[in-house]
């Protein structure tokens, strides 16, 4: 039996605009931008911590997509940012 290590999916670099805002809670939106994508998702980088599961809103300017993402992850980096996995639908690699 063999055992997988690392990632399951390729990454391709892009770096986009993206507005990330609380679904339901208009208020609070950072400007941030894409670091990754995959087939299912996208990593930013963000000044806030984001907890597991939580549910966000992530816009962007280029093409006026807004969308309902999912955070499968939250990892610290330095100089008080986050790499941020979000879990995407499908319809919006359309436009990635």
């Amino acid at each position: 039996m063999s055992i997988l290590t690392g990632r399951s999916e390729k990454r391709k670099a892009i770096e986009l605009a993206a507005v990330l805002s609380r679904v339901n809670q208009g208020f609070y939106k950072e400007s941030t931008f894409t670091e990754n994508k995959s087939s299912h998702g996208l990593r930013v980088i963000t000044k806030k911590i984001w907890r597991p599961g939580a549910r966000l809103l992530v816009s962007f300017a280029k093409d006026d997509v807004e969308e309902e993402a999912s955070v499968v992850y939250c990892q610290r980096l330095g100089n008080k940012k986050f790499a941020v996995g979000l879990a995407l639908s499908a319809k919006v690699h359309k436009y990635l």
